[in-house]
């Protein structure tokens, strides 16, 4: 009884008519709008400066920096498109596709210089590398099978399911990677406590915990892009751009993982939850899907890929390390540290467990 008073079947109206689902609705909408509007000023201000500002052409040059961002600019106009249900979108998106493919042509065609072989530096362990490529594979399954329902009004959407052998398959597909992203987020968690622990139980080990510098680096980044400021800010183990992204993940798990369960087991939760409870889990797993999805289209994958210093691929989430002169341009503070160790003593060098992290197979995270 509870399961069919929760409204499960007509949100919409039961939004309408509860105050506490309309303010939920609310306060997820204004989220998303407030992130994705803080990001793609960032991303704006960054491709305006490696497009046209005064500092040196980025590693793949201004000419492939001006497709990205034509590229770009087109992306965000289907996306606005399709969510205010105007008409258009798919081709919006169509040629940002085609506007990328110009810019591989371009990179490709640009003459090479020989490079010179480089000192590597490990970012990333094995683990966290595996760690890495079960959340993406598992994220893109969710978006293929999610995706569809959150646009039902968009028509080829629903063609997406056919990937999956129809709608029963996508809905098994969904709750396999649901499985497959929850399990690695407690890998994640369990690796955090054995570095931890590995560091004496210090917060030493965690260097993707935010600092008073993120916010003077995120500042000055702006001012950078402002052409207000002759350098960028010297980074050094972990961006505040990559901490933004590592604590986006750990605010959206919690509510996908107990929203989700909630949507798996509609009749048992319905029963023992308020007729709120699955409205509310709808939405929030609904907007907050939505949000992550648009955070690692129009800003994750371009800080990582197709930034023109890295297009068209950052490998490193392949190989889990940078050359000497990546280090050098993207965390010159950190690269500054391991040269500093690797000329102490080695008896000095390998005195603890944050040396250990550092020269080991381990880094930290």
């Amino acid at each position: 009884m509870n399961f069919c008073m929760s409204g499960a079947s007509h949100l919409r109206l039961k939004i309408e008519r509860s105050l506490l689902l309309t303010v939920e609705d609310i306060f997820f909408k204004a989220l998303t709008i407030g992130v994705m509007v803080l990001l793609l000023f960032v991303v704006a201000l960054d491709l305006r400066a490696k497009v046209f500002g005064p500092h040196p052409a980025p590693q793949s040059g201004r000419a492939v920096a001006a497709l990205i961002a034509t590229s770009y600019c087109a992306m965000v106009t289907g996306l606005v498109l399709a969510i205010c249900k105007i008409g258009g979108s798919e081709w919006a998106w169509v040629a940002a596709i085609t506007l990328i493919a110009a810019a591989f042509v371009v990179h490709a065609a640009r003459k090479k210089s020989q490079s010179k072989k480089e000192k590597t530096y490990l970012r990333f362990s094995l683990s966290l590398r595996l760690q890495h490529i079960c959340l993406a594979v598992s994220f893109v399954v969710l978006v293929l099978t999610g995706m569809p329902l959150k646009f039902a009004h968009v028509g080829w959407s629903h063609h997406l399911h056919i990937l999956f052998g129809g709608f029963s398959g996508a809905r098994i597909a969904h709750r396999v990677a649901a499985i497959v992203m929850t399990a690695t987020w407690l890998w994640h968690g369990l690796h955090l406590l054995y570095l931890w622990k590995k560091a004496g139980f210090t917060l030493s080990s965690w260097t993707m915990w935010p600092s008073k510098k993120d916010f003077s680096d995120f500042l000055d980044t702006i001012k950078y892009s402002l052409g207000l400021r002759k350098e960028p800010p010297r980074y050094g183990r972990f961006t505040w751009k990559e901490k933004f992204d590592y604590f986006a993940v750990y605010w959206g798990m919690p509510i996908m993982v107990l929203s989700g369960l909630v949507l798996w087991f509609p009749v048992f939760f319905g029963n023992r939850l308020t007729d709120h409870g699955l409205g509310i889990a709808y939405i929030a797993h609904s907007d907050e899907a939505l949000l992550a999805f648009l955070a690692i289209l129009m800003w994750h994958l371009y800080n990582t890929h197709f930034d023109p210093e890295h297009f068209p691929m950052s490998p490193v989430w392949l190989t889990g390390t940078l050359t000497e002169s990546e280090m050098e341009r993207e965390h010159p503070l950190e690269k500054a540290e391991l040269d500093a160790r690797d000329s102490e003593p080695s008896n000095n060098r390998l005195g603890g467990p944050q040396a250990e992290e550092r020269h080991g197979k381990e880094p930290n995270t």
